[in-house]
């Protein structure tokens, strides 16, 4: 009765290795029908949003944001580099804005995000 047991044990393993693999192969399908320029703005985004956080980070220990465009600042995502960029500082925040041309067809686009939360406002194409 133990082999049986112990069958069961490994059919559930296998499941969930079966699942695993189901589920890592349908993500690779899905994320190899974005485009190049979809792939870039997700990672500015995401880029964004980290920033946000890092904004927070440092009001919350400094009591004070800071501009992460300054080299005194010591913050420096090679990343960053691709990318125009604004920084303001505001009484109740910071609004960071940043233009690039994702396509590489001439359209400029403008990203945004402030203070007040970690979504990021796509202002123009």
């Amino acid at each position: 009765m133990e082999w049986f047991r112990e069958l069961i044990r490994w059919r559930d393993h296998v499941e969930i290795v079966l699942l695993v693999l189901v589920l890592y192969a349908l993500g690779v399908i899905g994320f190899s029908q974005v485009s190049p320029e979809q792939r870039r703005e997700i990672e500015l985004q995401a880029g964004l949003k980290q920033l946000y956080l890092v904004e927070q980070a440092h009001y919350r220990d400094e009591g004070r944001y800071f501009d992460p465009l300054l080299p005194e600042s010591g913050f420096s995502w090679p990343w960053m580099d691709q990318y125009e960029w604004i920084y303001r500082e505001t009484d109740d925040g910071f609004f960071l804005f940043v233009t690039a041309d994702l396509g590489g067809d001439g359209k400029i686009g403008v990203w945004s995000i402030d203070g007040q939360g970690q979504r990021v406002r796509r202002l123009a194409e």
